[in-house]
């Protein structure tokens, strides 16, 4: 049983839930990676995954906004290109797929 009034309202709350997350106001961690910096919303990332939900609850530092906390602060990806970050975190927060091109693909 849905918890909306009818598939209307399902559709303007996803549609306004998906404008706030692509929104820098509502993105709380920030994802130092290889090649720049990407920023996420940690409940979005705490709902796909227990180990960041851990993560966020044994490292409230993490929580600082990115845009005002420290340089320092979030999740460090030495490894990984921000696009790629962006690209996970663009599916997690439309659950929409990406397609990806073969030539994007490493390893």
């Amino acid at each position: 049983m849905s918890k909306f009034a009818s598939n209307c309202h399902q559709k303007v709350y996803f549609d306004k839930l998906n404008y706030l997350l692509s929104s820098e106001t509502y993105n709380d961690i920030t994802f130092n990676c290889k090649d720049g910096k990407a920023t996420g919303n940690r409940l979005i990332l705490a709902i796909f995954s227990n180990f960041l939900t851990d993560i966020f609850k044994e490292n409230p530092l993490l929580m600082e906004h990115p845009i005002y906390g420290h340089p320092d602060s979030g999740i460090n990806l030495p490894e990984v290109y921000a696009k790629d970050v962006e690209c996970l975190l663009q599916v997690l927060n439309t659950t929409v797929s990406l397609e990806v091109k073969k030539e994007s693909l490493k390893g």
